[in-house]
C-alpha cells in the first residue's frame, strides 16, 4: 500500500502530460512553417534572378516558381492552424491543471498570465492562416489571368502564321512584372508567418515548461506531507516502561522514607505546575475576526508586492526585448543608407520643429516661474519643467519614453539631428541662461547652464548624446 501511495506522488497530473504533448505539436507546426517559409523565400531569390534571363525563359520561370509559392502559402496555412489548435490546448491543459488548486501562488499568478500571452498568439496564428488563404486565392487568380493572357497570345500567333508584334513583348513584359511582385509578396508574408509561428510554439514551450516545475513543486510538497505522516507512524513503536515509585512503607525507613516521599510529592507538585505554565505559553491564543482580518490585509499585501515584482521584471524584458529589436532596426537603416526610411515633408518637418518650439517655450516659461521664488532649489526646477528634455539622457537604457513630449524629441533627432542642437544651442540656451536657471549637475548645489542632450560634442553626427 506504502508503495502504491508513492507512485502515485510521484506520478505527474494528467494535464501536464496533456501540455507536454500540445506545445510538442506546436513546436513541430512551427518548424514546418519555418520550412515553408525558406523554400517561399528561396523562390522569391530564384525570381529576382530570372528577371536577368530573357522575357520568354522568365516568364515561364516566374509562372513555375509563383505555383510553388502558392503551393507553401496553402502549406503554412494548414500547419498554422495546427500550430493554433496546439497551443489553444496547451492553455486549456494548464487551466485544468489549476482548476484544482486551492491557493493561488505567486507561480500560478505568472502561469495564468503567461497563458493569456499564448492565448493571444493562438488566436493571431489562426487569423494568419487566414490571411495566407486569401494571399494564395489572389495570388492563384493573378496566375490563371497571365496564363489566359498567354494562352490566347499563342491562339492569336496561330492565326497571325508566327508574325509577332509589339503586343507579345508589352504582355511579357506585364506578366513578368506581376508574377515577380507575387512572388516578392509571398516570400515576405511567408518570412514573417514563419516568425510569428516561431514565436508562439516558444511560448506554449515555456508554459508548459512553467507547468512542469509546478507541478513537480507541487509533487515534493506532497512528498513531505507523506513523510511527515509516516514519521508520525513512528511514536507506535515499542519504548522502554518507567522505573516503578518506590514503596515508601517499610517500617525500618519510616522517617527517611516519609521525609523523601513528602519531597518527592512536593516536587512532582512543581513540575505540574511549571508544565501546565509552559502548555499555557506555548498554546496560540484563540485569533479574534480583527486578528483574522489583519492576517488577511498582510497576504494580499504580500501578493501585491510579488505581483509588483513580477510586472517590473516583465517590463524590464520587454525592454530589452526591445532595445534590441531596435537595435537591429537601426542596423538595417545604416545599411541601407537610409533607403528604407520614409520621405519626410518640407511641411511636415515645420509642424514637428513648431511643435518642439512650443514645449520647449512653456518648458522656459514654468522654469522662469518657479525660479522667481527665493526658495526654489535649482535642481527641483529643472529636473521639474525640463524633466522630459532630460530623460533623453536614458535614451540608450529606456526603448520608449512614457512623456510624449520627449517621444516628440526623439522623433525630431530622428528628423533632423543637426537642427534640433542647433534649436537647443542656440536660442533655448540663451532664455535659459537669461531665465537664470542653474546648470544640473551631479550635486544640487553647483551653478550652471544645463547639459544639452546631443549638443555636447558637435563633431559627432551619430546622435549618441540625444539618446537616439
Amino acid at each position: 500500500g506504502g508503495e502504491a501511495a508513492d507512485e502515485a506522488v510521484e506520478k505527474p497530473a494528467p494535464a501536464v502530460d496533456e501540455a507536454i504533448r500540445y506545445a510538442g505539436e506546436a513546436r513541430a507546426a512551427a518548424e514546418r512553417v519555418a520550412a515553408c517559409a525558406h523554400r517561399a523565400v528561396r523562390g522569391g531569390e530564384e525570381g529576382k534572378e530570372a528577371q536577368s534571363m530573357p522575357q520568354r525563359r522568365a516568364f515561364r520561370l516566374l509562372r513555375e516558381l509563383t505555383r510553388r509559392g502558392i503551393s507553401e502559402l496553402q502549406d503554412a496555412a494548414g500547419q498554422l492552424r495546427i500550430l493554433a489548435q496546439a497551443v489553444d490546448g496547451t492553455v486549456k491543459c494548464l487551466e485544468s491543471a489549476l482548476a484544482d488548486k486551492k491557493e493561488t501562488s505567486v507561480a500560478e499568478i505568472g502561469l495564468r498570465d503567461r497563458a493569456t500571452m499564448v492565448e493571444d498568439a493562438g488566436r493571431s496564428s489562426a487569423t494568419s492562416a487566414e490571411l495566407l488563404e486569401k494571399i494564395a486565392e489572389a495570388t492563384e487568380a493573378t496566375l490563371r489571368k497571365v496564363d489566359a493572357a498567354d494562352a490566347e497570345r499563342g491562339q492569336q500567333q496561330g492565326r497571325q502564321s508566327g508574325v509577332r508584334g509589339g503586343g507579345d513583348a508589352n504582355l511579357l513584359r506585364l506578366g513578368t512584372r506581376l508574377l515577380g511582385e507575387s512572388l516578392a509578396r509571398i516570400a515576405a508574408i511567408a518570412r514573417r508567418t514563419a516568425d510569428e509561428a516561431i514565436g508562439g510554439a516558444m511560448k506554449a514551450l515555456d508554459l508548459s515548461k512553467g507547468l512542469t516545475a509546478m507541478d513537480l513543486e507541487a509533487r515534493k510538497e506532497r512528498r513531505k506531507e507523506a513523510a511527515k505522516k509516516n514519521s508520525f507512524g513512528d511514536d507506535d513503536a515499542p519504548m522502554a516502561a518507567p522505573d516503578a515509585p518506590k514503596d515508601h512503607g517499610d517500617g525500618d525507613d519510616d522517617g527517611e522514607g516519609g521525609a523523601d516521599g513528602e519531597g518527592a510529592e512536593g516536587d512532582n507538585g512543581e513540575e505540574d505546575e511549571s508544565k501546565g505554565k509552559n502548555r499555557q505559553k506555548h498554546e496560540e491564543p484563540q485569533r479574534t475576526p480583527r486578528d483574522q482580518l489583519k492576517s488577511a490585509a498582510k497576504r494580499v499585501k504580500e501578493r501585491h508586492v510579488a505581483l509588483r515584482v513580477k510586472n517590473l521584471l516583465f517590463l524590464s524584458s520587454l525592454n530589452e526585448e526591445a532595445m534590441r529589436a531596435q537595435a537591429r532596426l537601426r542596423a538595417l537603416l545604416d545599411r541601407s543608407d537610409g533607403a528604407l526610411l520614409p520621405e519626410v515633408s518640407v511641411a511636415a518637418k515645420a509642424r514637428l520643429f513648431e511643435l518642439i518650439a512650443q514645449l520647449l517655450d512653456s518648458a522656459l516659461a514654468e522654469c522662469g516661474r518657479l525660479s522667481a521664488s527665493p526658495a526654489a532649489q535649482p535642481a527641483r526646477v529643472l529636473e521639474r519643467c525640463l524633466g522630459f528634455v532630460l530623460a533623453l539622457e536614458h535614451g540608450r537604457e529606456i526603448a520608449m519614453p512614457t512623456d510624449s513630449r520627449t517621444q516628440a524629441l526623439k522623433l525630431a533627432g530622428l528628423v533632423d539631428k543637426d537642427l534640433l542642437c542647433q534649436v537647443l544651442g542656440g536660442p533655448f540656451r540663451q532664455r535659459l541662461l537669461a531665465a537664470g536657471v542653474p546648470r544640473r549637475r551631479d550635486s544640487a548645489a553647483a551653478a550652471g547652464p544645463p547639459p544639452l542632450p546631443g549638443h555636447g560634442h558637435r563633431s559627432r553626427s551619430s546622435g549618441a548624446g540625444l539618446g537616439l
